[in-house]
């Protein structure tokens, strides 16, 4: 009888190699796995990128165009050009409470557009997404505004802001002026004024690192002809201009070529040397918006515009290097005298005295110090002796700022590198 074969047993070696075989097909299985799910989790990542990436364009899209329907409802608000009026034909409208966020501050002139109109109702773009769009200006800075546009899905969280600051007409000043702009003639300076020009040597003017040729001193706007001879001897410049103890440090008397005609001189030519195509209205209603808003020296911004019709000394000093005012005595403040000042004000921005080229009313005006310009539509007599005038490049900042090379005052434009987007 046969007796079967024992069955052999597997040794120990076997078993590990069997168990190692095992673990590297279950990892193998897991990697594969792995490599699935992110495989996976990549390309639902990417398809979820680009709808982000999707629905951020159009909402972009969608506050682009906000800012540029904004620009165009300007461009026909101003058809006109420049206003002859500080809020022109829009902005007495405004209402703070509609500014957005990040715009708050008494200074802050707001309007909400209606979106309704001017868009193309038909886009998908459009009719997907939630449009606010406003427009903003600043009252201490008027020919600028603020065109802000905020774009959001209306099924999901995509949400774009938009900015774009455009130029307005609002009027340019006259540019850079001498300390002293007179529209008549000048006598009878008692002590010793002094007048800076640029690049003025001497105490008390500003110590240069490289001194130059001083620039002028005073701009006199109307010389008479006094012997009605067809010109304007030196004898007769000598006597209008009869500049006394005035102590103008190198600077020049800057006087037309021609004479006047006798009593023909125009009452508001220091104006218009000064503030350009800013009207008196335009200035007056500007201070008076500053003052409603709750602008003064202690708030930030401070108030920048002053209009003046009390006769009454005045004392204040006002503005700053970098935050310069604009200050005007008015007709009314200078009947029968500009006001006396008092305690030695300091000033940095324009003053501006409305003599209507009536002389005495400006006789012994003076006493403080002015950083910037002084504009006198008259002669004046007797600048008093503790005044001290000094040049502070244009008008000491105080007038709107000057549009770039080219542009049109008239038009509203865009301000380059201004534009600005945001989720």
């Amino acid at each position: 009888m046969t007796m079967p074969a024992p069955h052999d047993s597997p040794t120990p070696a076997r078993r590990q190699k069997g168990s190692a075989t095992l673990f590297v097909s279950v990892m193998l299985v897991v990697l594969v796995t792995l490599s699935s799910v992110y495989a996976l989790r990549s390309v639902l990542f990417e398809q979820k990128d680009s709808s982000n990436h999707y629905w951020s364009t159009q909402t972009h899209e969608v506050a682009q165009s906000g800012i540029e329907h904004a620009i165009a409802w300007l461009d026909l608000s101003y058809v006109d050009g420049v206003p002859t009026t500080f809020n022109g034909p829009i902005w007495g409208a405004a209402n703070a409470a509609l500014c957005p966020a990040g715009f708050t501050g008494a200074q802050w002139q707001c309007l909400s557009l209606d979106t309704s109109t001017g868009l193309d109702p038909a886009s998908d773009a459009i009719a997907q997404h939630a449009l606010a769009v406003r427009v903003l200006r600043d009252i201490t800075r008027p020919n600028l505004a603020w065109v802000h546009a905020t774009a959001s899905h209306t099924a999901n969280q995509t949400e774009v802001i938009a900015q774009q600051v455009v130029y307005i007409p609002f009027g340019q000043g006259g540019g850079p002026q001498p300390p002293l702009v007179v529209n008549g003639c000048i006598a009878g300076s008692t002590g010793t004024p002094q007048i800076c020009p640029d690049q003025g040597p001497g105490s008390p003017c500003p110590v240069l690192p490289t001194p130059g040729t001083p620039g002028t001193s005073i701009k006199n706007l109307y010389l008479s002809d006094l012997n009605l001879d067809g010109t304007v001897s030196a004898a007769e410049k000598a006597t209008c201009l009869s500049t006394g103890h005035l102590d103008l440090h190198g600077g020049g008397i800057v006087s037309p070529a021609a004479p006047a005609p006798a009593d023909t001189c125009n009452p508001q030519a220091a104006w218009a040397t000064v503030f350009g195509s800013v009207t008196k209205d335009m200035v007056m209603q500007w201070s008076t918006a500053q003052a409603n808003a709750g602008l003064s020296q202690s708030t930030t911004p401070k108030r920048t515009v002053y209009w003046i019709d009390s006769p009454a000394p005045f004392h204040d000093s006002l503005g700053s290097p970098t935050e310069p005012v604009t200050l005007v005595f008015s007709s009314a403040a200078c009947t029968p005298d500009c006001p006396a000042i008092n305690g030695g004000p300091q000033v940095y921005g324009t003053v501006y005295l409305d003599t209507a080229c009536d002389a005495s009313r400006a006789n012994g005006w003076g006493g403080g110090t002015v950083y910037g310009t002084v504009a006198i539509d008259s002669g004046m007599d007797n600048l008093n002796a503790n005044t001290q005038l000094f040049y502070a490049g244009n008008t000491g900042g105080s007038q709107p700022a000057m549009l770039p090379p080219g542009a049109d005052p008239a038009k509203v434009q865009r301000l380059a590198g201004s534009w600005k987007d945001w989720n």
